[in-house]
């Protein structure tokens, strides 16, 4: 799947009760929840969101001769999965793992706090929530390492610009994230990566000569090939050097030689080995 694509529109489903759809594709998400779901007032507010956006496709897709291009969003991988399409399938099946993940890593006096940004995602309909996808597997693999979660959004950076996460593990690390598209055939990685994080702490920083000190986490999102030149690129330490910049994270999904598929978000070189056979999508 081509995350950076605009798909045509699809068929939703005749019911808008959202909440249904996702216990069924993205079970792991009311696990993580347990006893603090979200209210029957947001999912109401998700549900009349959801069906304003669908019904202001059809309208669109009937003015422009039967045919739209929306960017693709969460909704739209569950309708995809719906439809029978793979690269949907495991892209779903990632995010059902990241919150699995999640609720292992997090105590649930944690939980909560990632109640707010986990709703935001929920009633909004675009392609960003895969920086909301790209933020949570950041949390989750640090989690892994030994930080422990101080607050979501809590902490400014400077200007009142937060830091998507406050972390502990010494002493407390404010952790920003950042996703990275790099589209097909993209001609400067080098070039690209360096701009996107120079933009993003002077978005974070500003012009505050006294900002607190933060952590910039990159997602890289693409195709095997971009993502393996990106690779390359680190391997080689053929990139810009940024202080406070953590070697970019990815994410591919690949076949397994005994069949099935396994997920795989990590520092980017250690992404693909010699071993791997097929990547099924970015």
């Amino acid at each position: 799947m081509d995350l950076n694509a605009e798909r045509p529109v699809s068929q939703a489903p005749k019911s808008y009760d959202v909440e249904s759809r996702l216990r069924i594709f993205v079970p792991a998400l009311f696990e993580f929840f347990g006893t603090n779901n979200l209210s029957q007032k947001q999912w109401r507010k998700i549900n009349a969101n959801f069906a304003r956006e669908i019904e202001l496709r059809k309208a669109k897709f009937h003015a422009n001769n039967n045919y739209l291009k929306v960017e693709a969003n969460i909704y739209d991988l569950i309708i995809g999965v719906m439809e029978g399409e793979e690269s949907a399938f495991i892209l779903i099946d990632f995010i059902n793992v990241v919150f699995i993940r999640l609720k292992k890593n997090l105590p649930d006096t944690d939980k909560p706090k990632l109640k707010k940004t986990i709703y935001s995602v929920l009633i909004n309909f675009d392609h960003k929530y895969r920086n909301f996808v790209a933020e949570l597997a950041v949390l989750n693999t640090l989690l892994e390492n030994g930080y422990t979660l101080q607050g979501v959004e809590a902490d400014y950076i400077a200007n009142k610009n937060s830091a998507d996460f406050t972390l502990y593990k010494d002493k407390s690390y404010l952790v920003e994230v950042i996703s990275i598209h790099i589209e097909q055939g993209e001609p400067d990685i080098k070039r690209l990566l360096a701009d996107k994080i120079s933009k993003k702490i002077t978005q974070k920083t500003g012009d505050c000569e006294d900002y607190k000190p933060f952590t910039l986490c990159p997602v890289l999102w693409g195709f095997k090939e971009e993502l393996k030149a990106a690779q390359d690129l680190f391997k080689n330490g053929d990139v810009s050097s940024f202080p406070d910049v953590h070697e970019p994270f990815a994410y591919l999904s690949f076949t397994a030689k005994g069949g099935g598929f396994i997920h795989r978000f990590c520092g980017i070189s250690d992404l693909i080995t010699e071993k791997e056979i097929t990547v099924i999508i970015p």
